[in-house]
């Protein structure tokens, strides 16, 4: 029993940790580490049904953020997406089995499963997800909880993807409102929401704003993640942008060294991201 104990925490340990290295853009190691989660359940666990339910959805989410990062960088993305969405299906048909619905982790994998949908486009079937999810944990009475504002948070997204601004709006500055009470002004949370904030007034052509919500992200992912995280760099290029489009000659001439040691760092010298950034560099270096 004792044995069995030390095994179970050793298998937690490796899912802990996958998701660590998942925050700091190791995703090779992340996914190698969850594996060897789901390894342990099966061998010396029994498959234990409930860790295996967890560990794939970490796998399944694991997945997913390799597509985003591979889609960044113009890599083939194979066929990571349909992974994450195997894993996460799976994931979401053990735990309904076993604990069944109004449980805060079965909320947590129709959180994972509504991003898969929200990436392949389907914002209809995300939204359904996100709001059987945010239904669930009313039900529940968890409604000061994490994964409400998550949950919140992307339904938020979905909604102006799908065309409705005004409640994709307010329910982003909601999900970003709980976040910081519950965490903070500093966390990695909230530095997601302002993003995702930055990334809708884009879109609708409000530049200042978006440039704004990039760049309090933008410091936040820095103080939390690191500079040369893929999460970190992907928006301070989103940030380059907007200047550039802006014409702000003072920001952009700040801007520019720093996103280029951070793209050096993260991609490498010969990466099309760095050379396309070395083109630019008499017009923007004082």
């Amino acid at each position: 029993m004792e044995n069995k104990s030390l095994i179970n925490k050793l298998s937690l340990t490796y899912s802990n940790l996958a998701l660590v290295l998942e925050r700091i853009g190791n995703l090779k190691e992340a996914k190698e580490s969850i594996l060897q989660s789901i390894h342990i359940v099966k061998e010396y666990l029994n498959g234990n049904e409930v860790l295996l339910a967890k560990y794939y959805n970490n796998l399944g989410f694991i997945y997913l953020k390799v597509f985003e990062y591979k889609k960044n960088i113009r890599s083939s993305t194979n066929n990571e997406l349909d992974l994450a969405k195997k894993y996460i299906n799976r994931s979401l048909r053990l735990f309904r089995k076993i604990i069944g619905e109004n449980h805060l982790h079965y909320c947590s994998i129709l959180n994972n499963l509504g991003m898969v949908y929200e990436k392949e486009g389907n914002f209809n079937e995300a939204k359904k997800k996100y709001m059987q999810g945010i239904n669930n944990i009313k039900v529940i009475g968890q409604v000061n909880h994490k994964i409400l504002s998550q949950l919140e948070s992307n339904l938020g997204s979905a909604s102006w993807m799908s065309g409705d601004f005004k409640e994709g709006e307010e329910l982003l500055l909601s999900a970003l409102e709980r976040d910081i009470s519950i965490y903070g002004q500093i966390h990695l949370e909230v530095a997601m929401d302002l993003e995702k904030l930055a990334l809708m007034y884009f879109e609708s052509k409000q530049f200042e704003k978006s440039a704004n919500y990039y760049l309090n992200a933008y410091n936040i992912f820095k103080k939390t993640v690191g500079r040369f995280t893929p999460t970190t760099v992907l928006c301070l290029e989103n940030l380059f942008y907007i200047k550039r489009l802006q014409d702000d000659s003072k920001e952009i001439k700040r801007i520019f060294p720093i996103l280029l040691e951070a793209s050096k760092k993260l991609y490498g010298e010969n990466h099309v991201n760095v050379t396309n950034l070395k083109k630019l560099s008499k017009t923007y270096v004082l």
